[in-house]
């Protein structure tokens, strides 16, 4: 077991240095240091402890390492390597050599203490327990450099730092910021790191992650004044960071979060995207050049808060329980290439959410159950293919084609509101197809089917004149056909220089008279003067009148739908 330096209750006024091949354990409680505390190249024991000590220099440990004995550690009971514990000090620097860092096994605990100045520490490693800064007030900067903590990381909690933070290759399993308040911005730069965590707090100024490569990213709750950037690589220097996994959940953001590539011609990848939004969320977040390869999901009440996804591309975009009360903007988005993408959107509210340049088609799986989309806001967007729509669904069903009709009434109500005229007309065929097809599998209302029926035979539901006019055309000479066999038999009349009915010029002339709905009317009343039979007289009553119905309902349907662009 290592021998240990104990002092309590001292005042030292000259300088106090440990240099050299020393093995001891310290303990300081209750000292006074007027002068500066130096540590330098020192092999300690198994921890050095500060506790309710005053410094009124910095506290400086140079080049020195722990040597863990585990019965020390055990039969003293203290967790860290390191622990500076409700201690005043001007400044506290922790550093190693450039060809060898500071080992500390088991981290370095600072807590419950005040720093007048600041803190530096570069060239060390922390194999366990981690660094902690603790309910602790640091008046100057915390500066971070060249160090190692693979075991539970940097974490900074319940604590004040007035003056501005900096990472640099800080490689750590995470970094915490956990209520805290830091006054000046903070620059995270070129590291590795498990995950990310920002746990309520005040950030007063700008929040910089560059060229960090980070597996989570979780943003809950805070303050956070000024604008915060994520950024792939930064343009000096080769250094690239990487994004998995994003979870943002009601922070406060004055001045916006944004995450983006800002390398030319280079993208940012990420597995996941989940936004929960809620009433504390407030602000604007920001993808810019982003590939999601999974899922990226919004869920939650977006009260006041404008998401932009700008050229942004994902395998899975899912909207659950989502209602959209302010703004999201999806631009040049789209599905990436890989099969099995897909559009999900279940009992959500999209409200005023904008696509624009959006490739809908692109997903290979869309569905849409519960939910509303009559607000939505399009341009220049290709949509799907409706055979993609709600497919994992039976088609054989009256409760599939009624979903379908749902979300196609939706549609062409969106579209109207667009100004999209066409659009809603192909919307509002879809819902009329879908619409006898629900009828016909439920088995009711046949006067409704026949009508529809029609209606998409005589114009396909308002789409084609050109459908129109050729039904027209059809049911003219249909019935007028019928009329003619029901006045002159089933065999025609025949004359020595024609060889059919239709090249008979008085046949024409008598057709177009008929078709032209006020005239006729002379030939009907000739065939009731000639004819006898009754049977021949119904038939051919019928067959007038009806045709002359027939007509009159396919010029107005032609009419009706070469006016489609122009009605209200």
């Amino acid at each position: 077991m290592s021998d240990i330096v104990s002092c309590k209750g001292q005042e030292f006024d000259e300088d106090v240095n440990y240099s050299g091949s020393s093995y001891h354990s310290f303990k300081f409680v209750n000292c006074h240091f007027k002068r500066s505390v130096v540590f330098e190249e020192t092999v300690l024991g198994s921890w050095v402890v500060f506790e309710n000590c005053i410094f009124d220099e910095k506290l400086c440990i140079i080049g020195c390492r722990t040597r863990e004995d585990v019965n020390d550690v055990l039969a003293n009971d203290i967790s860290n390597s390191l622990i500076i514990r409700n201690c005043t000090t001007c400044g506290i620097v922790v550093r190693g050599l450039n060809h060898r860092p500071s080992i500390f096994e088991r981290g370095i605990l600072i807590d419950n203490t005040t720093v007048t100045k600041g803190i530096c520490v570069d060239f060390i490693i922390c194999n366990q327990n981690g660094f902690t800064l603790d309910f602790t007030t640091v008046s100057g900067s915390i500066m971070l450099s060249n160090i190692q903590i693979p075991a539970i990381g940097f974490s900074l909690s319940n604590s004040k730092v007035q003056g501005k933070i900096r990472f640099q290759a800080v490689s750590a399993s995470n970094y915490l910021f956990r209520e805290s308040v830091i006054d000046e911005n903070v620059y995270l730069w070129g590291a590795k790191v498990d995950s990310i965590i920002f746990n309520d707090g005040t950030y007063n100024d700008e929040f910089n992650i560059i060229a960090v490569k980070c597996d989570r990213l979780s943003i809950i709750g805070g303050e956070f004044k000024k604008k915060v950037k994520i950024i792939k690589g930064d343009k000096a220097n080769p250094q690239r960071g990487s994004l998995n996994n994003v979870y943002i959940k009601n922070p406060k953001l004055s001045e916006g979060l944004i995450i983006k590539s800002d390398i030319q011609d280079e993208r940012l990848f990420c597995e996941n995207v989940q936004i929960v939004p809620s009433k504390d969320l407030a602000g604007d977040i920001i993808f810019e050049d982003f590939d999601i390869t999974d899922t990226l999901l919004l869920e939650g009440i977006n009260y006041d808060t404008n998401i932009q996804f700008n050229n942004v591309t994902a395998h899975k975009l899912h909207f659950k329980s989502f209602i959209n009360n302010s703004s999201v903007i999806f631009q040049a988005f789209q599905s990436d290439s890989k099969s099995g993408s897909e559009l999900n959107v279940m009992g959500s509210n999209l409200g005023c959410t904008s696509f624009l340049n959006t490739n809908l088609d692109s997903f290979d799986k869309i569905t849409v159950e519960g939910s509303i989309l009559t607000n939505i806001i399009t341009t220049s967007i290709t949509w799907f293919d409706i055979k993609k729509l709600n497919a994992q669904s039976g088609d054989k069903d009256s409760q599939y084609w009624k979903k379908q009709r749902e979300v196609f009434r939706q549609l062409k109500y969106c579209m109207e509101g667009n100004m999209d005229r066409p659009q809603a007309l192909i919307f509002k065929s879809y819902e009329m197809n879908a619409y006898t097809k629900s009828l016909k599998l439920s088995l009711r209302s046949v006067s409704d089917i026949l009508l529809l029926k029609l209606n998409k035979f005589s114009n396909n539901h308002g789409l084609s004149w050109t459908t129109g006019v050729l039904f027209t055309v059809v049911v003219w000479q249909l019935f007028y056909a019928f009329f003619v066999m029901a006045k002159d038999g089933v065999a025609f009349s025949w004359e020595s220089n024609c060889i059919y009915l239709l090249a008979n010029h008085n046949y024409w002339s008598a057709a177009i008279q008929y078709l032209w709905l006020p005239d006729g009317l002379e030939e009907l009343s000739d065939f009731y003067n000639d004819t006898r039979s009754v049977l021949r007289l119904i038939g051919g009553t019928a067959a007038f009148l009806l045709g002359k119905i027939a007509i009159a309902y396919g010029i107005f349907q032609a009419v009706s739908a070469f006016r489609k662009y122009s009605k209200s």
